[in-house]
């Protein structure tokens, strides 16, 4: 009898350590999803981006990036080519807003609406959900502000990006 009751006490034992040892894994998943940053495998695949006198950031390697003077483009291939998608456009020094109405929209009027969301970094970045009326239209973009002097944005202006990436690409900045 103490035999039975001693094997069923294993038996308990081995169970609640399963259930526990379970439990953690489990527990360990929820808060890796809940944080959502890895900073090893978030960046695999991904490259180092200096532009000089604001800082590094990471975006996916197979983006290219083309600087003239205060100007920063970032698209899927070379500008040389044709037909070349455009991820992100900054600005150094200036707004990039200005830019975009006065060199890509030329005939219409950009305003800002609204903020839709924000949220800031350890790293000072911003990462921002901006609406604007462009012409009759209204219309949301993502934008991210860079902590550095002078000032410096990216904005993805044509749809291109999805939040994880510019959310990414605002973690990973170092201001140089």
């Amino acid at each position: 009898m103490r035999k039975v009751i001693k094997k069923k006490k294993i038996l308990i034992a081995a169970l609640v350590i399963a259930i526990l040892s379970i439990s953690i894994l489990f527990l360990i998943e929820f808060v890796k999803s809940y944080i959502g940053y890895n900073p090893v495998s978030d960046y695999i695949g991904w490259k180092d981006v200096n532009i000089e006198y604001i800082g590094t950031f990471k975006i996916p390697e197979e983006w290219v990036v083309t600087q003239v003077d205060e100007f920063v483009l970032i698209t899927d291939k070379s500008i040389e080519k044709e037909n070349y998608k455009t991820y992100l456009i900054g600005t150094v020094g200036s707004n990039v807003i200005e830019y975009i109405s006065i060199y890509i929209l030329s005939d219409d009027e950009v305003k800002r609406v609204e903020l839709i969301r924000s949220q800031v970094f350890s790293n000072s970045t911003h990462y921002k959900q901006i609406e604007y009326r462009i012409g009759a239209e209204n219309e949301v973009k993502q934008l991210i502000e860079l902590s550095s002097s002078p000032y410096f944005e990216l904005i993805d202006w044509y749809g291109l990006v999805c939040e994880e990436t510019m959310k990414l690409i605002a973690e990973s900045y170092k201001h140089t």
